[in-house]
């Protein structure tokens, strides 16, 4: 069997490498995605704190209070930046694989 020299094997482990990476950012961009859908369709159904609308200023009653995102573990900036990455994605579909494949060298 023929081996190839070091330096293509080498090579082809760089690739393998940024071809991980690019389909891991594909696989968070998916998770973030779906979090932004997961967290709207939430506070649609009251499950979870909007932002905005009238304030209630009464005690509350821990028992009967709407969760806010960071109650259930998120920060805003989180809900942010998976609504970017839901948006762009929706606006042009393909966006982020195109922009990971961008990142990532050619594959031969």
């Amino acid at each position: 069997m023929h081996q190839r020299p070091a330096t293509f094997r080498g090579q082809d482990q760089g690739l393998a490498a940024h071809r991980a990476q690019a389909n891991a950012l594909e696989i968070e961009a998916g998770a973030k995605h779906r979090l932004a859908d997961e967290y709207d369709a939430a506070q649609e159904r009251g499950e979870v704190k909007a932002n905005g609308g009238a304030r209630n200023f009464s005690v509350p009653n821990k028992n009967s209070e709407i969760p806010s995102a960071a109650d259930i573990g998120l920060s805003r900036k989180q809900i942010y930046d998976a609504r970017k990455i839901r948006d762009a994605e929706v606006a042009e579909p393909g966006i982020i694989r195109l922009r990971s494949a961008v990142s990532s060298p050619a594959v031969p």
